[in-house]
């Protein structure tokens, strides 16, 4: 079964402005910053994510950011959270979903509704959990591509036989 994220959008940025405490993992992001995370966390596996942003604006300016797994919507004359209750209810058995939201009647409207929900600063981790294994795996595939990975030390060592002449 296809897994959905519906993201409560502002709710996600603001959940990430930073905290007060030195141990926080949680650094202040850009809208577009936090677009193109996503976008990468939507392409990482087969997900579909959807975040939905209150108010109106203009839809092409998201277009950039937006792939066949990720996408983003202002929710218009509604709020983020009526348009994520309303999904959740039409989709309700054809997906498994998670919602990332910190609203407390959000939470308990998807989980009445049988879906996951995640905190912003949990969502973060996992997100960046991702993306550091990735970077190692890419770093891992450019290095072998270099020929980095050659045991050079067996090349460089003279035979013992060839020492005593």
């Amino acid at each position: 079964m296809l897994e959905e994220w519906l993201i409560d959008g502002y709710n996600l940025l603001h959940g990430l402005s930073p905290k007060k405490s030195k141990k926080s993992c949680i650094s202040r992001i850009s809208r577009e910053a936090l677009f193109e995370l996503l976008a990468s966390f939507a392409s990482a596996e087969e997900r579909k994510v959807l975040m939905v942003l209150d108010g109106h604006g203009n839809n092409e300016e998201l277009g950039a950011y937006q792939t066949r797994t990720f996408e983003i919507i202002y929710s218009k004359a509604l709020t983020a959270d009526s348009v994520i209750e309303r999904m959740l209810c039409e989709k309700k058995g054809t997906a498994l979903f998670v919602v990332i939201t910190q609203d407390y009647a959000v939470t308990q409207m998807a989980l009445g509704l049988g879906a996951r929900v995640m905190k912003p600063g949990e969502f973060m981790i996992l997100i960046n959990a991702g993306r550091n294994e990735n970077d190692q795996i890419l770093f891992k595939e450019k290095v072998k591509s270099h020929g980095f990975n050659r045991p050079f030390e067996k090349k460089l060592k003279i035979p013992k036989d060839q020492n005593k002449k």
